[in-house]
């Protein structure tokens, strides 16, 4: 009997806190993720929902993200830090890190294409690249989604 090979196309890795290092890969299909037994990769988090989110993953390793309604306008408190940060928190406006040829062409000002967050304000219980998750979004590679403190 042959093996069949599973096709991953992509993973999810907890970065930080309870279960960091834990890395869980994904083929194609619909995930729940969050802190139920039946999601994904269950986030050991007491403040995380059963489920905060679906992750959608084509053929060609595309991602989507959905949220559960439910947690939309959800925030935790900014987290402590013994030397408060000396300016904001500077990401791009494009969720892929570039900046738009539009505004290359035109000569402008990259800056422009930032957005600043203060570092004090309350943070999305899931948000991704410090952007709250409010409707079903693309996942770039190498954008940060973070769920609680873990992910």
């Amino acid at each position: 009997m042959a093996r069949q090979r599973v096709e991953h196309r992509g993973e999810l890795r907890v970065a930080g806190g309870r279960g960091a290092g834990r890395v869980q890969r994904l083929g194609p299909g619909h995930y729940a993720l969050g802190s139920g037994r039946d999601t994904v990769l269950p986030l050991d988090d007491p403040g995380v929902p059963p489920v905060v989110a679906y992750l959608d993953v084509d053929i060609a390793g595309q991602v989507r993200i959905t949220p559960e309604p439910s947690i939309v306008g959800v925030t935790r408190p900014a987290p402590g830090r013994i030397t408060p940060l000396p300016g904001p928190i500077v990401v791009p406006r494009d969720a892929t890190g570039e900046t738009s040829p539009k505004r290359r062409r035109r000569g402008l000002d990259p800056v422009d294409d930032q957005e600043n967050i203060d570092p004090q304000a309350p943070v999305p219980l899931v948000h991704l690249d410090r952007r709250p998750l409010t409707t079903p979004t693309g996942w770039p590679p190498g954008a940060a989604l973070v769920v609680g403190d873990l992910l």
